[in-house]
């Protein structure tokens, strides 16, 4: 639009998700460079325990504080509403999770018809001397934010979120790249907070290999009537506190095209308990990343072994895969 802007629309349609986005960025304004963005959002996805629905917006304001390094604050309104997944067996419904596992019918807000409203503001401070946001060799990205949410929804909480990442060239044609994740939720009552709000990893974005939200506290029992030997019923609740770490090794091949090996170690623990070494999870592997012009995205495809897969289930909730290829766009960190 000439000065900057970015208007920006995404549609995403599948099995299991369907989101759609409306934003609208300008980095430029009162003559200096102070950002402002708006988005609204829908989103429906199904997590293979529960579903999630979320409709909502956010507004972003940024200034420069010094070189490299700016001051965010966001708010946030969201109505998002919880159900019970087909996918947890068909005799499980809100009678069955009151009986068995209250714990997990309060998470889904089945109190409250499932319903849910989270007003949040988040001040973020950022320094970043990144080179490049696809294809990086050198410079440090630093964050801070913290998530509290309380006034105007029924939901309350406080997530720091502390985030480093750090390039640096080792040779001519090679690059170490590495990025330390902590976060952390915090809240008056722990049982009252929403399924979709606690904290997991697994996917390409946090430790690969692993499928999306496999990682983190699990609850059992939830279905009374299926084997005691069968993955079926279980549900990864997520916990309050996660801790991530990625190293990477990168080989410049030449253009928009790298070769990248990586290890990746993360782990999830809940209200009460502190992390432990022996819960790590971790994921090691290759991938190739290359960048497309004509789409603007980088696709990747990996290569994984996972060590540590015992007690963990993938989304077909069957034994989590210890090796094997995956299909993916954009970068890990």
């Amino acid at each position: 639009m000439g000065r900057g802007e970015t208007f920006g629309v995404s549609v995403q349609r599948g099995q299991w998700a369907n989101n759609s986005q409306l934003s609208f960025t300008r980095p430029y304004n009162f003559g200096r460079p102070i950002s402002l963005g708006t988005q609204i959002f829908s989103r429906e996805i199904d997590w293979f325990s529960f579903r999630e629905k979320t409709v909502g917006g956010s507004s972003t304001f940024g200034i420069p504080l010094r070189l490299f390094t700016r001051m965010f604050v966001t708010y946030s309104l969201e109505n998002s509403q919880a159900s019970i997944s087909e996918y947890l067996g068909r005799n499980v419904d809100a009678s069955y999770l009151a009986a068995y596992n209250p714990f997990f019918a309060d998470a889904l807000l089945l109190g409250s018809d499932g319903k849910r409203t989270v007003s949040k503001v988040t001040p973020q401070l950022q320094h970043n001397t990144v080179d490049h946001p696809i294809f990086p060799s050198q410079g440090k990205s630093l964050s801070l934010a913290l998530e509290l949410a309380g006034a105007g929804g029924n939901t309350r909480f406080v997530k720091p979120i502390l985030e480093a990442t750090v390039y640096r060239p080792h040779t001519a044609r090679t690059i170490i790249g590495a990025r330390v994740q902590y976060r952390h939720l915090q809240a008056g009552n722990p049982e009252m907070i929403p399924v979709f709000e606690r904290l997991w990893l697994g996917d390409e974005y946090s430790i690969r290999g692993f499928d999306i939200r496999r990682v983190g506290p699990t609850l059992s029992d939830v279905n009374p009537d299926v084997p005691n030997n069968s993955y079926q019923g279980l549900i990864v609740m997520g916990g309050n506190k996660s801790l991530l770490l990625n190293l990477e090794y990168q080989f410049v091949l030449g253009g928009p095209v790298r070769l990248v090996t990586f290890y990746d170690a993360g782990q999830v623990q809940d209200f009460g308990r502190e992390f432990s070494m022996n819960d790590f999870r971790t994921s090691t592997g290759v991938e190739l990343r290359f960048f497309m012009p004509m789409l603007n995205v980088p696709f990747r495809l990996i290569y994984y072994y996972n060590p540590q897969v015992e007690g963990i289930f993938n989304d077909r909730y069957q034994p989590q895969e210890r090796h094997g290829f995956r299909f993916a766009m954009g970068t890990t960190f």
